[in-house]
């Protein structure tokens, strides 16, 4: 071989390796674009997702809240009110009569048998 043969292989040669690395850098950037696309989506999401648990933490540290939670949770009163509990109505006595017997007894009862 001659050396114009040579210096062309070698040329041939380093020009595949540039191409194999530009094509492998291009491909880099284009799965780096989508990483960086959900990423952004991502931070979207936390930036609204902070928004909200900031609007609700001045919610929480509102005067109107704490005594709101005071009162239902703790039963807690101010000065001079009173608490009232209501306690929910008793059953009839009809109702637990009725209730003690089964269907067929009522029937029976309905039609005086």
């Amino acid at each position: 071989m001659n050396l114009r043969t040579i210096i062309t292989i070698v040329i041939i040669f380093i020009l595949v390796i540039l191409i194999r690395n530009t094509v492998v850098s291009i491909y880099g950037l284009i799965e780096n674009e989508g990483t960086v696309q959900d990423l952004q989506n991502n931070l979207k999401k936390e930036k609204q997702r902070h928004a909200f648990l900031q609007q609700k933490l001045s919610e929480v540290k509102s005067d109107s809240f704490v005594e709101r939670e005071a009162r239902s949770k703790l039963g807690l009163v101010r000065e001079n009110e009173y608490p009232v509990f209501v306690s929910p109505p008793l059953p009839t006595p009809d109702s637990q009569k009725s209730q003690q017997y089964p269907n067929w007894k009522k029937w029976k009862q309905v039609f005086r048998l």
